[in-house]
């Protein structure tokens, strides 16, 4: 089913681009690219019916598409209930030790509004950036779809401190299904974890950013 998302409303931090467009320059010469991904549950594909329609899939797979001369590795490092302080401590072990060029990093649905975890989004930012395989970061943020909350305004703060580049989606699926045009339960059950047709709705966002700069 589609539905009426304006996903290029979701760029609320243009950020530096220069690193995501090394790794396009990188995909286009047919290189090696590895594109991770760093988050709780929903990246890690819960109630998605399969791994291959979770949203951090379908970006990889547009990756794929995108340039397939590349050799595109996938590395999910996603793990539900975790915070990004949890982030900061696994994220050399589930992402970064496999020399990304790419790392997407969500945790606005499991961090709460607050200047703590201002402080360790703020931690995991910065070691994604000063890793030595120097990766391009985007930043996304979820949102709980009962009620709009999630850690916006703290991650937004980073992300426009460190020039890096972030999409939301309160800024684009939220308004249709708080105004009723999407009903909640077409695209989650539980008003946190998308399904299927979810997913492809918070990928349609993140790819329409990479189309942009593409």
């Amino acid at each position: 089913m589609a539905y009426n998302v304006n996903p290029a409303k979701g760029l609320i931090n243009k950020g530096n681009w220069y690193r995501i467009k090394e790794c396009m320059k990188k995909a286009k010469q047919g290189g090696r690219l590895t594109v991770g991904f760093l988050g709780g549950s929903i990246t890690q594909g819960s109630l998605s019916s399969t791994p291959e329609t979770c949203y951090a899939y379908l970006v990889y797979d547009w990756w794929k598409k995108k340039f397939p001369q590349a050799e595109v590795i996938f590395i999910n490092g996603g793990i539900g209930g975790t915070t990004s302080q949890f982030g900061v401590s696994r994220v050399k072990d589930h992402v970064l030790k496999y020399e990304p060029d790419f790392v997407l990093t969500e945790f606005a649905v499991n961090d709460d509004n607050t200047e703590f975890f201002m402080e360790t989004y703020e931690g995991l930012v910065r070691k994604i950036l000063s890793d030595e395989c120097k990766p391009a970061l985007m930043l996304m943020n979820n949102v709980k779809y009962d009620d709009g909350l999630n850690a916006e305004d703290m991650h937004l703060a980073v992300a426009k401190a460190y020039d890096v580049p972030m999409v939301s989606m309160k800024h684009t699926i939220w308004p249709e299904v708080e105004s009723g045009r999407i009903p909640n339960r077409e695209i989650t059950p539980d008003d946190l974890h998308p399904n299927d047709a979810g997913h492809a709705l918070v990928a349609e966002v993140i790819t329409t950013f990479l189309e942009q700069v593409y």
